[in-house]
């Protein structure tokens, strides 16, 4: 896991900048002693303070992921989501779960898995084992302002989970829907793989700018939402 490299950028969309509110989206990317834990969260846009919110999901993830991978002993994946949630209720305290809401998207890398996982909308695009994984909200079946996320009450049921076994990893790409709603999604897996292509080899300070730029100089007409992307590459056949 020495090879792997880790980067990732957050903007506010232009919508924000002209209402005066805050990004409401927050990354973390993380190594630890036994794996790398990367999160992205996307901030309710209709709730007060889902800044809050998705900033208390990121940390509330890396804290109850690193503890899961330094456990001894296999541990149910449904109470590891259900300590973040309790996690997540603590650290947005004394705030109100309803003005925090936030949806979940992150990547559990051990030294023989692949954990994925997905609370509401954006994507999660994962190269392993020479194949490709995506995965995405199904919003076929509800109102396009509507998604599951993080509030008071913890229901697992709302949760998509994926194991994988670790083989061959080539790299993790997570974005907010401020992203992935842009582009057909028949274009993701391309979109993730000429972004991995174009920014893993740059260097950090370099790459950073760049991959700002390009966020806030979106293609998409009209485009309002903030954005953000983390990526965990491995580069170990450079």
């Amino acid at each position: 896991m020495d090879t792997y490299v880790s980067f990732g950028c957050s903007v506010i969309g232009p919508g924000h900048i002209k209402t005066g509110k805050p990004n409401q989206d927050s990354f973390l990317l993380k190594k630890y002693k036994n794996g790398w834990v990367a999160v992205v969260s996307d901030g309710v846009g209709s709730k007060p303070l889902s800044h809050t919110g998705s900033a208390a999901v990121c940390s509330s993830v890396c804290n109850v992921m690193r503890d899961y991978l330094n456990s001894p002993k296999s541990v149910d994946i449904k109470d590891v989501l259900r300590l973040v949630h309790s996690r997540w209720l603590f650290n947005i305290s004394p705030s109100l779960a309803d003005d925090c809401c936030a949806t979940v998207l992150f990547a559990v890398v051990t030294a023989k898995k692949i954990i994925l996982g997905r609370l509401g909308d954006g994507m999660i695009c994962c190269r392993n084992n020479h194949e490709d994984i995506l995965l995405l909200d199904d919003k076929t079946d509800s109102f396009s302002n509507v998604t599951k996320c993080m509030r008071y009450k913890f229901i697992y049921d709302d949760w998509y989970i994926k194991e994988i076994p670790l083989q061959n990893f080539e790299y993790i790409v997570l974005t907010t829907d401020g992203i992935s709603d842009d582009i057909p999604s028949d274009n993701l897996l391309s979109f993730a793989r000429d972004f991995i292509t174009e920014y893993s080899s740059e260097k950090p300070g370099k790459r950073t700018k760049k991959i700002k730029h390009m966020l806030i100089d979106w293609p998409v007409p009209m485009h309002s939402d903030d954005k953000t992307i983390a990526c965990l590459v491995n580069r170990g056949d450079k």
